[in-house]
């Protein structure tokens, strides 16, 4: 079997971009010629890649073989880099997916040493922590910063430590909706902020807590770490914030706790591409070194 390498490439644009168009655009080719690079790529191989559509889709098939297109560019280009074959300008890309968390508090700090070291680019993915391990197994990324503890086929998986959160809200919202204390009918009528449609995190806290099925409650939906603290500072809503994100607002009054005690933490691992690869070697070991000195450690929870 001859796996093409425009074809292949090729084949990454289209599953990237979702578009023959877009990818046409991308590579300065014809939309036909685009079409027609694919076809030969699924006659190769046997089997359809792509599932045409709006928006496209990848088969189980495709999603293997763009998890295969991405581990060989990314090994390619550091051996081309080893043999002195690339200019000193060029850059490598990795795709990482994370939870909007740990991009707000500390992924960049662990990261920062490293991409001032190496000409490394980060295309990044942000979903729920509960999500972001589908992006790797659909091949879109190399790495995932993930809440779920069992590594999949041909990865391995590296425990980082656990992010604290605390359900806060300003003591101005505190006041209006909690004088009589913090109950479930209280907070059936207190808005809640969500970060989306899957907010598991404050789902799970109402559910162990206070028994509130998700959506019987009324929220606001936010999808920006920022502006979702902001929300909650400015007496709009209550709403789950990572201890890393709270701490000076908590010692200053800005915030308060809804129920002290009742915290809720989150679990995270990186799961890796099991390639060797020194690149996401070098990401691996600049993540762990950096969440042992900012996270909590799994067995002290």
């Amino acid at each position: 079997m001859n796996l093409g390498h425009r074809q292949l490439r090729t084949f990454a644009a289209v599953a990237e971009l979702g578009s023959f168009e877009r990818a046409a655009q991308r590579l300065h080719l014809t939309q036909s010629a685009v079409s027609q690079r694919i076809k030969q790529l699924e006659d190769a191989v046997g089997q359809l890649l792509i599932v045409r559509g709006q928006p496209l889709g990848l088969t189980a098939a495709g999603e293997k073989l763009l998890a295969y297109q991405r581990q060989q560019q990314l090994l390619e280009e550091e051996l081309l880099r080893q043999l002195g074959c690339h200019s000193d300008s060029a850059y490598t890309s990795v795709a990482i997916a994370l939870n909007a968390d740990s991009l707000a508090t500390w992924f960049l700090h662990a990261m920062q040493p490293l991409l001032r070291e190496r000409r490394l680019l980060l295309d990044l993915r942000v979903a729920d922590q509960d999500q972001t391990h589908r992006f790797l197994r659909r091949g879109e990324v190399s790495g995932c910063i993930s809440s779920d503890a069992a590594p999949m086929q041909g990865c391995r998986c590296v425990a980082l430590g656990s992010m604290t959160y605390r359900a806060l809200a300003s003591g101005d919202f505190y006041a209006r909706y909690f004088a009589d204390g913090v109950s479930a009918a209280a907070l059936r009528q207190a808005p809640a902020v969500d970060y989306d449609l899957v907010d598991a995190l404050q789902q799970r806290y109402l559910g162990q807590q206070f028994g509130i099925a998700g959506g019987d409650y009324p929220r606001h939906r936010v999808p920006s770490p920022d502006a979702y603290l902001q929300m909650i500072v400015q007496g709009l809503g209550w709403g789950m914030v990572p201890d890393l994100q709270s701490a000076a607002l908590r010692q200053s009054g800005a915030l308060v706790e809804l129920s002290p005690g009742r915290r809720q933490a989150v679990a995270l691992y990186w799961h890796r591409s099991s390639l060797g690869s020194t690149t996401l070697s070098a990401i691996e070991a600049a993540l762990v070194g950096h969440a042992a000195a900012v996270l909590v450690p799994l067995d002290e929870l």
